[in-house]
């Protein structure tokens, strides 16, 4: 509303302007920069232009058009229509979806296509991947082990996620200190298990080195004293809803989530998010531009 405003107002009068200058040295309408032969004639067709003669869309708007929308049904109709239109539009703005597939930029010829082909058949393809990151940080502080202990639970039973569908290193750092290292050095306070603070990088690193972080290698990143830098858990999301609403909501838990452990900058971030954040930014400007509209045109 606002960019049409300024457009009238500049650029249209200065379109009318130059018109104007137009007509005064008799140029063409269509092709300005030739001079008219007969300016008096019309372009296309016979006969002598008539200033006083009316076309028939003029006459069609004055006559019948223009009377009928000013009577009371006239009114009735256009306030029904702008209803209509408002709520139509409304209506599509809530169910606007957004859909992404890694597939897709995924050439034919490709050996990637093998790999999703048994994917597909033996794998539920619909769900879609989403990472917690950790970054640099004193891993080994106890007050850092309880923010990843309390992420590590609240995905665990988080509604978004595919239930057991996470490859989660702190539980299997937590079950293997509880195995191999003395009782003393794993304590549980409230439900949160944590591991001395002066044993935590002894223990990380006897850990990194065990087979049983095999699994875990490509989702952490150590120092040259194979300790903590940076690491990742890997969650499916739940695909139970396909509207906008849902995928907003859903990311927007799954980034809460990751407040809980504020110490590591922990993100929560999926390839997904970018489309959804952009769906989040389209929903909101149709309100607002929807809210302009009704304002501009009240005013």
């Amino acid at each position: 509303v606002l960019f049409d405003f300024i457009m009238q107002t500049t650029t249209f009068v200065a379109a009318m302007i130059l018109s104007e200058r137009r007509e005064k040295v008799d140029r063409c309408d269509r092709l300005c920069c030739l001079h008219a032969q007969n300016p008096d004639d019309y372009c296309c067709g016979e006969g002598t232009f008539d200033q006083e003669r009316e076309p028939p869309l003029t006459r069609f708007i004055r006559n019948w058009y223009a009377p009928n929308l000013l009577k009371p049904m006239g009114k009735v109709l256009v306030l029904v229509t702008a209803a209509a239109l408002l709520g139509i539009s409304i209506w599509s703005a809530v169910r606007l979806d957004v859909d992404f597939n890694e597939d897709w930029f995924t050439p034919d010829d490709s050996y990637l296509q093998d790999t999703y082909a048994v994917r597909d058949r033996y794998w539920d393809a619909s769900e879609v991947p989403v990472s917690f990151y950790t970054f640099s940080g004193d891993y080994a502080s106890q007050d850092t082990q309880a923010e990843v202990a309390s992420l590590s639970a609240a995905i665990a039973v988080n509604d978004y996620l595919v239930r057991d569908g996470c490859i989660n290193w702190w539980d299997a750092l937590i079950d293997y200190a509880q195995t191999n290292v003395p009782a003393s050095v794993v304590t549980n306070t409230a439900g949160v298990t944590v591991i001395s603070s002066t044993a935590f990088n002894t223990t990380f690193r006897n850990f990194y080195a065990a087979p049983e972080a095999e699994l875990y290698e490509s989702y952490l990143i150590v120092n040259a004293d194979n300790t903590p830098r940076a690491t990742r858990i890997s969650c499916l999301m739940n695909q139970n809803g396909s509207t906008s609403a849902y995928q907003i909501d859903q990311m927007a838990a799954l980034r809460k989530e990751a407040e809980l452990a504020p110490a590591l900058d922990t993100l929560a971030y999926s390839p997904v998010f970018l489309f959804i954040d952009g769906l989040d930014v389209i929903q909101k400007e149709i309100y607002i531009n929807i809210a302009l509209a009704l304002a501009a045109v009240l005013v």
